[in-house]
């Protein structure tokens, strides 16, 4: 199955995922995060091929969720419903085992597990490369880089699941530890063959070497300025910690040397000129992703702002153990599929 929505908008996507964070950070109401975590999985399915190449940082989430469960049940002995009790002379694990801990356990690992999927979804409708897109023109080398480190993950696990069926059609089988040996050492070559590809590749284009717009009294100057400002920050932070009677005096110098960094970056960028072969499309899926994204922040914000309470999820006592629920915040997690259904109505 191929991805029909690759290569798509970052800054779509990008403002989909910053809504896709949103509810797991603001809430740990499990009912809100299941339905997005089945919107999310969703988007999964649009990705292919692509979005197999996450499983394995899928699986890792998973695996939190189900070991969260049993560590937070066996370290907080809090709650009244005792499901049963273990040796109170028993380290650390010793006392009751409540239905409370057990619920707060699987509510914190599911929220872990929804931010996975929500990277892993959006890192299977964007490339990497696109994503050199979002970067400002002074950072591009260090956004290459950071694009490059992204594609890591997805090819290992191509390299690890290929070099696993070239032997297995040799007859080889993992029983223990020292069969994995196999399996590394040809997954390590092609490590080093990609990157010494990538590598020439890089060289070959002349990564790195760019005509110098500024003079060295400028590269000096803007040098000084941008330690200067990075100092007025600390200093700023400093006196703000320390000395909270002038506090007045430490935000002024925060304001200042925030706006000098700022002013200096947007310097840096205007000095660097950047082209692409092709602007970015903003058809109906795009638009519908960035929709929902700030619709979902919007309203899990908004809700957070006036009504704070009808988000909190604490199982233990004085509070109930069964969530709360609303139609509100459940349709707007929900609704983080609707790119998936506008895909499935074209």
């Amino acid at each position: 199955m191929k991805n029909r929505m690759k290569n798509r908008n970052p800054y779509a996507w990008s403002l989909w995922l910053i809504g896709a964070m949103i509810p797991p950070i603001l809430t740990r109401n499990p009912l809100y995060l299941l339905l997005e975590l089945l919107a999310i999985m969703r988007i999964l399915s649009l990705g292919g091929d692509d979005a197999l190449q996450w499983k394995p940082l899928i699986k890792l989430a998973v695996w939190l969720v189900v070991l969260s469960v049993p560590f937070n049940a066996l370290v907080v002995h809090f709650g009244k419903i005792v499901l049963f009790r273990l040796p109170a002379s028993w380290p650390v694990i010793g006392g009751k085992i409540t239905l409370e801990s057990i619920l707060f356990g699987l509510s914190t690992g599911l929220a872990l597990l929804v931010l996975f999927e929500a990277f892993a979804a959006f890192n299977s409708m964007v490339s990497p490369s696109s994503l050199l897109r979002l970067v400002p023109p002074s950072l591009f080398e260090a956004g290459l880089m950071v694009a490059i480190g992204l594609s890591f993950f997805p090819q290992m696990t191509e390299s690890i699941s290929q070099v696993r069926e070239v032997q297995r059609l040799r007859g080889h089988r993992f029983k223990k530890a020292g069969d994995a040996l196999p399996l590394i050492m040809p997954v390590l070559a092609i490590g080093i063959e990609k990157s010494l590809s990538l590598a020439e590749s890089l060289a070959s284009r002349g990564f790195g070497r760019h005509r110098e717009k500024v003079s060295e009294l400028q590269r000096v100057l803007i040098s000084g300025l941008t330690a200067l400002g990075l100092l007025g920050l600390t200093v700023g932070a400093a006196i703000g910690g320390f000395m909270p009677e002038r506090k007045a005096l430490a935000l002024g110098i925060v304001a200042v040397s925030a706006l000098l960094m700022i002013a200096l970056f947007l310097r840096q960028n205007a000095l660097v000129h950047r082209t692409s072969y092709s602007a970015m499309r903003w058809g109906q899926r795009e638009i519908v992703a960035a929709v929902a994204g700030i619709g979902v922040a919007a309203v899990f914000v908004g809700i957070r702002l006036i009504r704070p309470d009808s988000l909190v999820y604490y199982p233990y006592p004085p509070f109930s153990p069964w969530p709360p629920f609303g139609w509100t915040p459940a349709i707007a997690a929900f609704a983080l599929a609707l790119p998936a259904l506008m895909e499935d109505l074209t």
